[in-house]
């Protein structure tokens, strides 16, 4: 289909570029149809004509140029699955140069006299792009090198390796090539690349790029970009919002994405979409499209030109989906029910009227994100705040913000205009009107208070500063009151608040309300928007301390604007169908905190304590599969099957009400129940540090939790000396290592591992299984932090107590040769890892089904070094096996399936192009 699609495409374009030969028609005499080149197209015989009658000049050809990466995904599947085919089809009328470049950069090093390159996908990348550089230079018809590429782009494997088969299968003299590679030559043609990459025109945003005609100065440079632009649409997916130095770039709120299937509208269509949104991203591969949404980290309108119901149901259940829309002319109604279908439109029209005023409620009811005193970003918010409004900023200073955007948005006429606007009319005395009735800069504002880095922030820091003084002026004259924000908020984050009741919550941003109740009302019980959230009605009593301001809005009405990251109490939480929080302001509280974890860390900038806040909290994807997570020992404990008793005495009726929380699934009603138990234990303790962990992922809170554990059990053996104490103590401190190795702190888990190992092995009752548990906690340690050699020999400890002890319990078995067999694939040893990974999947399928989700994960695996073995046939088998089990265990695992379907679809793709390659050689 894409490259029916992309020969299509090509054809149009030559014909605008010469005539508009169809409107020619054939002449009856065989004699006239080699005259002109339009006749011989219009009577189909242009092949013989040139062959016999005359010859294609080159200056009549169409010359397209595709920058691309060796090692590019996208670009791989654009050449075999488009450009390939279609070259076959008109290379008599194109000419195809590639410049194998890409995003990478280069650095000339004089005492060498030859460039240094630095490949987007590293240094394997850097290679691949020389070879095919030098099989270029060495070959330069497209003839000759572009079956080459071809090849090279179908096989997965040791680029070298793949270049030597590819140069044996096409004619090509690899020593030749390989001496290239390593000549001062080589390096000069890669630099000569790299400088025509530089220089493209227009200029070069992603991979793959695609120019037409880009050396013919007769080639008006306005076709010449509307020409570009439909190649680019072409693609399998286009970032409307990409730019050179950040190809995923956004300034919005929302992302839309647009899966055009029926690719008869994306021209007019996407540019009005840019007009209600900046960032668009269009796809025309559901494949693609669902990889995309299913990884993306941002808030997403979905709109489709499918009502397929298997597809809205897979979009439905994303959680990165907001809203879902369907312009599809042939169809009114399905017969299903999603909660995020906003409707099915027949008519554009229509749906842009209704995609904006979605927008419009989105933004005022469900865009706020909330931090409660717990959370790390809590104090963030309360540091740069303080930080902030410390800083005096001159007029000029928005110079900075204006030039970003105008970068931001070029090619977005409408949004240009309003940043040109902006930049002319901004005034100091105005700023809350600007940033709060706008669209820009009130919009891009938001989304940087949205996702909150000082880097981000650092544009808009001299329209907060004014905003803040604005507001501080004015809350001199406020006095008592009460507020109200209508919003619609999912069941779990009611429940945090109703956890957080007596706590303190301040926005990420600012706060805006009005002192409306019905209108508030009206909007939180917004009728055709979301019904799977739930309508919120926020009551909220200020004093004459609130630093709040009235702003008047455009429409007439009044909104009250609380400073930005203002502290409140939550004070009750009542539910029902219209669920109302109740909370009061508590700003000075929030300084409070602030101060105090600034006293506490004395010597330390406020910068350096707002990179520490703000680490990273999950940890990062393995290379290939998530089992090595699983291997912790806290996600072998299961909170809802602890013994009635502890020791010889009974449990109090808090902690029977906590239980049967649990049985229930209200993890939440849990542990109010556990924090209500006086007094509280180091067994309570650690029991809800579990459920913050294993059961929310809520590790700050898990955190504080097992902290709190652990002083208590330093104090006690201060006191007594408790063999028992010490082994208790071991296991506080492996959760502790689990805890920061969640939270990416890999050094601080490495610390509290070691710490844990010594008392389990000095332990009165030594159990073999809690060693081999630690030890393969450490290796996951030094796996995540690239040190192989040290993760192989604690997992060879773990896997040799496991050997010396015969296990009940084949999961720990199974674990440990998981582990073992994820470190050999990663130091290259795939027969290793096969063997070691085939034991674990047996053991592993013995214990089905509390395996399920770890034999899923395993055979992905499996997959991947079959593939790097060569084998395809078995690492399609493997792969179908692990989506047969994932079917059944869906949607706790979305982004597992993600990966294993691309998996799959990789070797199906591969073995496709493999047969194609046989058939072409």
């Amino acid at each position: 289909m894409h490259s029916i699609c992309f020969l299509i495409l090509v054809i149009y374009t030559v014909s605008v570029l010469t005539t508009n030969v169809f409107d020619i028609q054939c002449p009856n005499s065989s004699a006239d149809w080699c005259k002109t080149k339009e006749i011989a197209t219009s009577c189909g015989v242009t092949k013989q004509c040139a062959s016999v009658a005359w010859k294609t000049n080159d200056n009549d050809r169409v010359n397209f140029t595709i920058y691309y990466e060796s090692l590019c995904a996208d670009c791989r599947q654009f050449i075999i699955t488009q450009v390939w085919f279609a070259f076959q089809a008109i290379s008599d009328i194109v000419n195809l140069t590639f410049i194998p470049y890409g995003n990478a950069h280069e650095i000339y090093r004089p005492e060498t006299k030859l460039y240094q390159f630095y490949c987007q996908h590293g240094p394997d990348e850097c290679y691949g792009n020389l070879i095919h550089t030098c099989v270029i230079a060495s070959y330069p018809e497209t003839q000759q090198h572009m079956p080459f590429i071809y090849c090279m782009d179908s096989i997965v494997d040791d680029v070298e390796k793949v270049a030597r088969q590819c140069a044996q299968n096409t004619s090509i003299d690899f020593e030749k090539v390989a001496n290239c590679t390593n000549s001062r030559m080589g390096n000069q043609l890669q630099h000569v690349y790299a400088t025509q990459t530089e220089h493209t025109k227009p200029t070069q945003a992603f991979v793959p790029w695609v120019t037409l005609n880009e050396n013919n100065s007769n080639f008006k440079q306005t076709h010449q970009s509307t020409t570009v632009t439909r190649l680019s649409d072409e693609s399998t997916m286009t970032n409307t919002c990409a730019t050179q130095s950040d190809q995923n770039i956004n300034r919005e709120c929302v992302t839309f994405v647009w899966l055009d299937l029926r690719r008869d509208s994306i021209g007019n269509f996407l540019g009005t979409l840019r007009g209600i949104n900046d960032c668009v991203r269009t796809f025309t591969d559901v494949s693609t499209c669902l990889d995309y949404i299913k990884t993306s980290q941002e808030k997403i309108f979905f709109v489709s030109s499918s009502s397929n119901v298997e597809l809205l149901n897979t979009v439905n259940v994303c959680i990165a989906v907001e809203a879902i829309f369907v312009l599809d002319p042939d169809t009114n109604s399905i017969r299903a029910e999603f909660s995020k279908l906003t409707n099915i439109f027949t008519q554009q029209e229509e749906l842009i009227r209704v995609l904006k005023a979605t927008l419009n409620t989105f933004e005022q009811i469900q865009l706020e994100k909330f931090s409660f005193e717990t959370d790390k970003m809590f104090l963030w918010w309360q540091l740069w705040r303080e930080e902030i409004a410390s800083k005096t900023f001159k007029v000029n200073d928005k110079n900075e913000l204006v030039e970003q955007a105008r970068h931001d948005y070029r090619g977005n006429t409408k949004w240009l205009k309003l940043v040109d606007e902006f930049d002319k009319s901004y005034r100091t005395h105005d700023a809350v009107r600007w940033c709060f009735r706008v669209s820009f800069p009130a919009r891009p504002l938001r989304y940087a208070l949205m996702s909150p880095t000082v880097k981000l922030l650092s544009s808009y820091q001299c329209l907060i500063v004014d905003v803040i003084r604005i507001l501080q002026q004015q809350s001199k004259r406020a006095g008592h009151g009460q507020v109200y924000r209508g919003m619609k908020l999912s069941s779990e984050l009611i429940d945090s608040f109703e956890t957080h009741i007596d706590q303190l919550v301040c926005m990420n941003g600012f706060f805006m309300c009005t002192k409306s109740r019905n209108i508030e009302l009206q909007l939180a019980a917004s009728p055709g928007y979301r019904s799977d959230l739930s309508s919120v009605l926020f009551k909220i009593d200020f004093d004459a301390s609130a630093p709040i301001a009235e702003v008047k809005m455009e429409h007439g009405s009044t909104i009250v604007v609380f400073d930005i990251a203002t502290s409140f109490r939550v004070v009750c939480v009542n539910r029902g169908l219209m669920s109302i929080i109740k909370m009061k302001i508590a700003s000075d509280e929030g300084k409070k905190l602030a101060a105090d974890h600034k006293e506490k860390h004395k010597g330390k900038t406020i910068k350096i304590l707002l990179d520490e806040l703000s680490i990273q909290r999950k940890p990062p994807t393995p290379p290939l599969v998530s089992s090595i997570q699983s291997t912790s020992p806290a996600s072998n404990i299961d909170v809802r099957n602890v013994p009635t008793k502890v020791g010889n005495s009974e449990i109090s009726e808090h902690e029977v009400e906590a239980r049967k929380c649990l049985k229930h699934g209200d993890v939440d009603g849990a542990i109010r129940a556990y924090r209500r138990i006086r007094p509280m234990s180091i067994r309570i303790i650690k029991l809800i540090g579990r459920l913050f962990a294993d059961e929310k992922h809520e590790y700050d809170n898990a955190l504080e939790c097992y902290e709190q554990a652990f002083k208590i059990q330093e104090e006690v053996k201060r006191i007594e000396t408790d063999q028992q104490g010490e082994e208790d103590m071991g296991d506080t401190l492996s959760r502790l290592g689990l805890i920061h190795y969640h939270r990416s702190e890999y050094d601080l888990a490495l610390k509290y591992h070691m710490r844990a190992l010594p008392l389990y092995e000095s332990a009165q009752i030594y159990d073999s299984s809690l060693i081999a548990t630690c030890l393969t906690n450490i290796s996951n340690v030094y796996q995540a932090q690239s040190e192989l050699h040290k993760a192989l020999d604690y997992a060879q400890r773990a896997w040799t107590l496991c050997e010396s002890y015969e296990y009940e319990n084949d999961m720990i078995v199974a674990k440990s040769l998981v582990l073992l067999a994820n470190i050999h694939h990663h130091l290259g040893d795939d027969g290793q890892a096969l063997k070691v990974g085939t034991r674990a999947l047996t053991l592993l399928e013995h214990t089905r089904p509390s395996s399920l989700s770890q034999t899923a994960e395993l055979l992905n695996t499996l997959g991947l070094i079959q593939m790097n073995l060569g084998d395809l046939s078995e690492a399609r088998h493997y792969f179908e096996r692990s989506l047969k089990i994932y079917s059944h265990i869906a949607p706790t695992e979305q982004e597992n399936v993600a990966k294993t379907e691309k998996n799959l679809q990789c070797v199906l793709e591969i073995q496709h192009n493999i047969e194609n390659l046989h058939h072409y050689s």
